[in-house]
């Protein structure tokens, strides 16, 4: 999208204007948002590369970012680190040492699961556990809490097979 003040330079600055309830949306270049002031003051916003270096700053065990570079575009993680992207995919080989830190950092996990998917495993788990005392229930002759056990998986699996 170009610019919708100079009409010649990629819009990469978006804001909104809201002036007595009557909203305009505007998409300019660097440049023109220079020129109208839309960036005056912008060390004291909220500043993303700031945001982002405490996540990827330092890597684990080397108590400051790695000096090492991705050899096929140059990329350092350095440069990863103060604005958050790779320069291209071979970088998530050359940084591989350092993304399953980042990964529990920034997600708690190595290794995305969906919500649903974590719902399911959820579901799974709880009647994995009521298998388990149906088993308990029937080795202690407690034959009417199995059964309200077994009452209580068969809800449990129909809920999945009902969405």
């Amino acid at each position: 999208m170009l610019c919708s003040r100079c009409k010649q330079r990629p819009a990469n600055v978006y804001f909104s204007q809201n002036i007595n309830g009557n909203t305009q949306e505007y998409e300019v270049c660097s440049e023109c948002a220079k020129e109208l002031g839309l960036l005056e003051g912008a060390g004291s916003m909220f500043n993303l590369n700031h945001f982002l270096g405490d996540f990827f700053g330092a890597a684990p065990g080397l108590g400051a970012s790695p000096a090492k570079a991705c050899s096929h575009c140059g990329t350092t993680y350095r440069e990863f680190s103060n604005n958050g992207m790779f320069g291209c995919s071979h970088c998530y080989e050359a940084f591989s040492d350092y993304l399953p830190e980042l990964m529990n950092r920034l997600h708690g996990a190595q290794q995305h699961i969906a919500p649903q998917q974590a719902a399911e495993n959820d579901k799974q788990d709880k009647i994995g556990q009521l298998k388990a005392q149906i088993q308990t229930a029937i080795e202690q002759e407690d034959y009417e809490r199995a059964a309200k056990l077994r009452d209580e998986i068969k809800q449990l699996e129909q809920r999945g097979e009902s969405k």
